[in-house]
């Protein structure tokens, strides 16, 4: 999980202080927050003052410069979200606490936004987000001078933290164990966010945070470094099962870990842990909205091609296709019987 914060905010440990001092001037760092542990669990009072049990997790800080922050901006992607006074609201969730809202300076005009690839769009229209029929909308892309579109490193924050959930409670909240939907993850040693590489495996910055993570795990063996394994492949070609033994996440049998495709907004395995083989009543067989590179079959095994709930749904389906076609039948004769009588009442044609 990651989020940028400000210097300010970061907490007064002889880590921090170190940090601090081996890059003077900068404001913002990018907090990581990996490796979760049993090991190193606690108990915690969550926002509700209630005693809970948290896993204990490492902690580590990129330091983020001005060219850095406009990388983020330029690939800054953000759930949709209404703009009330300035004020930003989730759309179609409403606001639960006035006080919770993120504030952008600069009188942005009310109405429906999101970012997109770095992109800020208005939504001229949509329908109901609570319809059954998919998303519908259509966007407007921002001229460069809107408040919502121009660059600063504090609206940069601001719309990273917060553009999931758009709540000031989650990006403050780590006290408590919670953090926005912001996930940071390598590729072939570059550093992704977003879904966009923002750090080279080359620069500068991510080597030194690198070589800072191996010296960590030097001082403390029990520490978990935040760098890039690599995939677990050997030189053969074969998987490296010692690697996935090590670093991987064992699965029980007959039980699945499931994943949304929208990983920042699903509610998942990583909430409700395993399910059960027995729970599953069918998978996807099409997808076909919204229409793009995944339209058709999913690259995945059928589960079963029969299961009595496949025949239950295809089986309705059909019977609804009956009866429709059966009554457009219907209202067509119907419209042919009185055009008959029609034509036979016609003078013209008594004559």
């Amino acid at each position: 999980m990651s989020k940028i914060i400000h210097a300010d905010s970061l907490y007064f440990s002889r880590g921090s202080v170190d940090l601090l001092i081996k890059h003077p001037g900068t404001k913002y760092f990018l907090e990581l927050t990996h490796h979760a542990s049993i090991d190193q669990g606690k108990n915690i009072l969550d926002n509700r003052l209630i005693k809970r049990p948290q896993a204990g997790t490492s902690v580590s800080y990129i330091p983020l410069d001005n060219d850095s922050m406009q990388t983020i901006w330029s690939h800054l992607y953000t759930a949709r979200f209404i703009s009330n006074k300035g004020y930003l609201e989730s759309f179609g969730h409403g606001c639960y606490n006035k006080n919770d809202r993120p504030k952008i300076k600069g009188h942005p005009e009310d109405g429906t936004y999101e970012f997109l690839d770095g992109t800020p769009y208005k939504i001229k229209w949509q329908n109901s987000p609570t319809s059954l029929i998919p998303s519908l909308a259509v966007p407007e892309k921002l001229s460069p001078d809107h408040p919502f579109a121009n660059f600063s490193e504090e609206k940069c924050q601001t719309f990273y933290n917060t553009g999931i959930e758009q709540s000031l409670y989650v990006s403050n909240s780590s006290r408590h164990g919670i953090r926005p939907c912001r996930y940071a993850y390598y590729q072939d040693g570059d550093l992704y966010l977003m879904g966009a590489k923002i750090f080279d495996k080359e620069s500068s910055t991510l080597t030194s945070f690198v070589e800072k993570e191996k010296e960590q795990e030097e001082k403390d063996p029990s520490y978990t470094p935040f760098i890039d394994m690599g995939a677990p492949i050997l030189a053969d070609g074969s998987i490296d099962k010692e690697k996935i033994e090590k670093y991987g996440l064992l699965i029980p049998k007959k039980q699945y870990y499931m994943l949304g495709d929208n990983h920042a907004q699903s509610g998942d395995s990583r909430e409700f842990g395993f399910v059960p083989e027995d729970n599953i009543q069918g998978t996807t067989s099409f997808l076909f909205w919204a229409p793009g590179g995944r339209f058709g079959a999913p690259l995945q095994l059928v589960y079963h091609w029969y299961t009595p709930y496949k025949a239950f749904a295809w089986g309705m389906l059909f019977i609804g296709i009956g009866i429709y076609y059966g009554l457009e039948r219907r209202k067509l004769n119907i419209i042919k019987k009185r055009a008959s009588l029609h034509h036979r009442s016609h003078p013209l044609h008594q004559q």
